[in-house]
């Protein structure tokens, strides 16, 4: 046999995963069903409790009937919700056996003692009242199941009540029925949208919001692609000196609150942030839906970035905690975008020229003594909206000519992105 392919075992992933979301959400509901089946017997044991009093001609069947079947529902109801992963199919086909028995039982004793023409009525009110308990299993496959067995049960009670009332039976129990199959087709509904819901959670977290849409929308993959982006590197000035007089908790407490804010700004834009590299964050815009505006954005979603620093600042140092600065890297150029890792270990992110330099001119920040840097490439396209000045022509490491380099100095226009963002 072949081995699988890397698609093939991602495939066989994301097939497991979604069985085990199933099965929770299955376990989930049966724990409910189980529930919602204990309080109506207990409803119906009460009732007939009290019409023990009333009516001393009923038999003590009932009551035996009653008492086994609430057993079985406590000791059911106690199994589903102990820690388990999933319910076996023979002990939840033996519950809607006995749930239907029990319908069926609760007729024959009823039209047995039936001394009045109400006393069938109420038998028939019985019965379609333990079907509405075997209805509320939301399965269409449990419930066409039931309905076998409650045909066979009706045809049962024919055969030996020879005064049974069928037309009774198919007025009450056709529109419990009914009523089943709709909470059975909402559950099912409900189900498939928590399990969208939370496979999107589950993506989102891992794989940038663009990539996961993507994943759940077309069911497979992201090909590779070239195509025209912007990237974005951002750094925090000094962070290594700055962490040595911090515990530990508080840096992980520092860097999660300041990429929350970061991250929210660059969404807030329409890029996608693509990786944390320690205390530096990678961001793009153009991928992996194209953006003809990549440049506007990512220029703007930094200009946002410098403001929110900005009053970030001005709060740490209200606080007495010293200022952070930080630097970032802007170019505009092709990139190549795709799924990169193994089987084990997949991300999707973009590689060339145009990333290496972006993080390039990141670390050009310093040098120029500026937090904001951008390519010619970038400046170029955004030079209508956006002033700025040139810094000069920076030779580059990897690259034989010298690159032109802009700053945006717009305080204005930066606090007013802010604004927006």
């Amino acid at each position: 046999m072949a081995n699988p392919t890397p698609v093939d075992e991602r495939d066989l992933q994301a097939a497991e995963n979604s069985r085990e979301v199933l099965q929770a959400e299955a376990l989930r509901g049966e724990r409910t069903t189980s529930l919602m089946r204990l309080g109506l017997w207990a409803v119906i044991f009460l009732v007939g409790f009290l019409t023990s009093f009333i009516m001393p001609t009923r038999h003590i069947e009932h009551a035996v009937l009653y008492s086994i079947y609430g057993a079985l529902s406590v000791g059911y109801a106690i199994y589903v919700w102990r820690p388990r992963e999933s319910v076996p199919l023979p002990l939840l086909v033996f519950m809607q056996i006995t749930d239907v028995v029990v319908c069926t039982l609760a007729a024959i004793f009823g039209a047995m003692v039936s001394t009045n023409h109400g006393q069938p009525l109420l038998t028939v009110g019985q019965l379609c009242f333990f079907l509405a308990i075997a209805s509320v299993r939301y399965s269409v496959r449990s419930l066409i199941l039931t309905g076998v067995l409650v045909s066979i049960s009706l045809g049962v009670l024919t055969l030996l009540c020879i005064d049974f009332p069928i037309l009774y039976v198919g007025l009450l129990f056709g529109p419990v029925l009914g009523v089943g199959f709709v909470m059975a087709w909402i559950q099912q509904s409900a189900q498939r949208q928590t399990v969208a819901l939370r496979s999107r959670d589950s993506l989102t977290r891992f794989l940038p919001k663009q990539v996961a849409d993507r994943l759940l929308r077309d069911g497979k993959p992201l090909p590779g692609m070239r195509t025209q982006a912007t990237v974005m590197f951002v750094d925090i000035r000094s962070f290594t000196a700055m962490s040595e007089t911090l515990a530990p908790e508080q840096v992980l407490e520092f860097l999660n609150a300041y990429f929350a804010n970061v991250v929210h700004l660059v969404f807030a834009h329409g890029g996608m942030v693509n990786k944390f590299i320690g205390d530096g964050m990678m961001a793009v815009w153009g991928v992996p839906d194209p953006l003809p505006d990549h440049a506007h954005r990512a220029v703007e979603a930094a200009l946002a970035i410098r403001a929110s620093v900005a009053l970030y600042n001005a709060e740490r140092l209200r606080k007495g905690d010293p200022a952070i600065a930080v630097g970032i890297g802007i170019h505009s150029g092709e990139v190549v975008a795709g799924n990169l890792g193994t089987p084990e270990l997949i991300e999707y992110t973009v590689i060339g020229d145009t990333v290496n330099l972006a993080s390039r001119l990141e670390s050009v920040t310093k040098s120029h003594h500026v937090d904001l840097v951008l390519s010619g490439s970038t400046f170029e396209a955004v030079r209508e909206r956006f002033s700025g000045r040139k810094l000069g022509d920076e030779q580059i490491r990897g690259k034989a000519q010298p690159v032109e380099v802009f700053t945006i100095e717009d305080a204005a226009k930066a606090a007013a992105v802010a604004s927006q963002g």
